[in-house]
């Protein structure tokens, strides 16, 4: 190997983790950071190395990817350590503007001690200001009154928010007072009215994180929650949540791993996940919230119904079993794929409809949905048996597909959400795979709150086996969707945001109480 060449070797990593030998490509990362240091200084380089496609990765090659970024991690923090503070604190730097975490939601492992060095990077880097205690003048804004803030990234209706606004839609009525910060001012009437009718006021936060601070500072909060993910990728929320902006900071599932920051306290969960040992994965107090853990707050405004009848325009035959699944592209990789095919091999007669296809109802993606069904080919599927919608207008075109379809399939180990919410409401049954995070547990959690534990698989094999299952006896199928549509009918969990709500609320109290009791800090 010649390290005279700094992007042949960068190939060689990269062409050594694409052939899952991740400790080679460390030990030749550790040589390039000796010999090519500067090389390093550039995000770019991380991005490459780091942010690799998931799409065709097998189990064994996540879990070492995991491995490969800690181990990464723990170098550039022990760089620090050993005398060279200002070269670590650029490395620092360039690694966090560089690389992203999304990817480690393919992981079914605990993420405390990656995320533990991700956070001591980030408490070296330029991003987060030199001074970051904080100490409110008195233990609580008000004697008797909690005052919550909730951050937004947007105004808009999507999956995100709408799952958010049950965390204050009963506060007010409570109240407490909210306050609704917004990092982008860009919005849609409707959502944006409905949203602001839940708060005190609405603040845009400034761009610059300094000025951000003072402004969350300087509105006194008891409580702060943080409604979008802070852990995926360096962002001012990223950078927020290792401030003390409020007297208790707390995240939600739209965090999928800890923020292993000492400035984040609570972590909103549930009951499922705690009993299945979900609080081992968080530095931060696991407090548990009516299951699964999260509501929807859907804000309707769709006229048309897209009612389009799919098995005329696809020519799908009656007897054709319709398998569907909503996960986007950035939760297809091997495991799921190949557990897909091997569904149709044993239904012969079935097909599958992937929707929409881009993730949160974006542009469609020519290349990867080519990949997708090119690596269907290559397991013996015709290419006429796999179906990939474009996007769709919004979720009632999507639930009006979905009525036409007979089981749904939810991606594993990063499991959906709004994709199982949105197939149970139109009747279809849903097949999850439960593994042993909070993250890769969403859709069981989901099922499990409204009394279809028979839906949650935990194994490949038994996933494959009950999708076959539901295929092959209609009777077992009809008698499912029937206890489906009953549940409909009620009020489930994932859509009851008063009952949500109205727990939330008892929270900010108990906070507010636990606050107002301290007389002293050390």
């Amino acid at each position: 190997m010649s390290l005279s060449n700094p992007e042949s070797i960068i190939d060689e990593i990269l062409e050594a983790k694409a052939d899952n030998r991740f400790e080679h490509a460390f030990v030749l990362l550790m040589r390039m950071l000796d010999t090519h240091t500067n090389l390093f200084l550039n995000p770019r380089t991380w991005s490459n190395l780091i942010n690799q496609p998931s799409i065709f990765k097998s189990t064994p090659a996540h879990e070492s990817n995991i491995q490969f970024i800690t181990a990464v991690m723990r170098l550039l923090n022990q760089i620090s350590i050993n005398g060279q503070a200002e070269l670590g604190k650029k490395l620092a730097n360039s690694f966090l503007q560089g690389a992203h975490f999304r990817l480690t939601a393919h992981s079914n492992s605990n993420l405390k001690k990656m995320m533990s060095f991700r956070a001591n990077l980030i408490q070296k880097s330029d991003f987060i200001l030199a001074e970051q205690e904080f100490f409110f003048k008195s233990p609580v804004a008000h004697p008797t009154i909690p005052r919550v803030g909730i951050l937004f990234r947007h105004l808009k209706s999507d999956p995100e928010t709408t799952s958010l606004i049950p965390f204050i839609s009963q506060a007010r009525k409570n109240g407490i007072e909210v306050v609704i910060f917004v990092f982008d001012q860009s919005s849609s009437n409707d959502f944006s009215n409905l949203l602001n009718s839940y708060g005190n006021r609405t603040v845009l936060l400034s761009q610059k994180l300094s000025e951000a601070v003072q402004q969350l500072r300087t509105a006194d909060l008891d409580i702060l929650i943080y409604g979008n993910d802070v852990t995926a990728k360096l962002s001012l929320g990223a950078c927020l949540s290792f401030h003390r902006v409020a007297r208790k900071t707390i995240i939600t599932v739209s965090t999928l791993a800890t923020t292993a920051s000492n400035f984040v306290d609570i972590y909103f969960g549930c009951a499922f996940h705690s009993n299945r040992g979900g609080a081992l994965e968080f530095t931060e107090q696991f407090v548990s919230l009516p299951d699964p853990g999260f509501a929807f707050l859907f804000n309707e405004t769709e006229t048309i119904r897209h009612d389009q009848p799919i098995r005329e325009i696809f020519t799908i035959a009656k007897e054709t079993i319709i398998f569907v699944s909503g996960a986007n592209q950035t939760k297809l990789h091997e495991p799921v794929l190949n557990a897909w095919a091997e569904i149709l091999k044993r239904v012969n007669s079935s097909i599958l409809i992937l929707y929409p296809f881009p993730p949160h109802f974006g542009s469609t993606n020519n290349s990867s949905a080519v990949k997708v069904r090119d690596y269907f080919i290559s397991l013996n599927i015709k290419p006429e048996r796999i179906i990939i919608l474009a996007q769709l207008p919004g979720r009632q075109a999507v639930k009006a597909l979905l009525r036409q379809t007979d089981i749904a399939l939810d991606s594993f180990p990063y499991t959906g959400v709004t994709t199982i919410v949105n197939s149970l409401e139109s009747g279809v049954p849903t097949v999850t795979l439960a593994g042993d995070t909070l993250r890769s547990s969403q859709g069981a959690a989901i099922l499990a709150s409204v009394g279809l534990d028979e839906l949650i698989t935990s194994s490949i094999e038994s996933y494959i086996n009950l999708s076959v299952k539901l295929a092959m006896h209609s009777d077992y199928r009809k008698g499912i969707r029937r206890q489906i549509q009953a549940l409909n009918e009620s009020s489930p969990p994932y859509t009851d945001e008063v009952n949500f709500g109205n727990a939330a609320v008892v929270e900010y109290f108990r906070i507010h109480s636990d606050l107002n009791s301290v007389t002293e800090r050390i």
